[in-house]
């Protein structure tokens, strides 16, 4: 990962730029240059938190600069999930032991909990049982 490295006598031009301008919302002021080079790096695939901790500054510092520049943002991508769902079901059907389901699936209770809250609310047949 490439890195955006300020000296401190940069770092306090910006902010002197930056309390000039009218628009106070971040006091790092990024030139041409940096502004092209986040835009290059997000476009490359690289993350708002890769970008946010190469220029040392916040995630939404990075997002907000990169609408104002015109960079359309890549939609949010949903994890999937990391086992298999049907015999996570079934186990609980069968009312195998949680702690058991958590062992053999690597899961914790809470996410357990929240995938069985999930399915069910998606129309899988999961049943609902009171806890031992």
């Amino acid at each position: 990962m490439q890195q955006m490295q300020l000296t401190v006598q940069q770092v306090e031009e910006a902010n002197q730029k930056a309390e000039e301008r009218e628009d106070k919302t971040c006091m790092i002021y990024f030139d041409d240059y940096s502004l092209k080079h986040m835009k290059r790096m997000y476009e490359s695939g690289q993350s708002l938190r890769q970008i946010a901790d190469s220029a040392h500054c916040s995630y939404n510092t990075v997002r907000r600069i990169l609408i104002k520049e015109g960079v359309v943002m890549r939609p949010k991508t949903k994890r999937e999930t990391p086992y298999n769902k049907h015999m996570i079901i079934n186990d609980w059907n069968a009312d195998v032991d949680t702690d058991r389901i958590c062992r053999v699936h690597k899961l914790t209770k809470n996410s357990l909990y929240q995938a069985l809250w999930r399915w069910r609310k998606e129309g899988l047949n999961v049943k609902r049982r009171q806890e031992r």
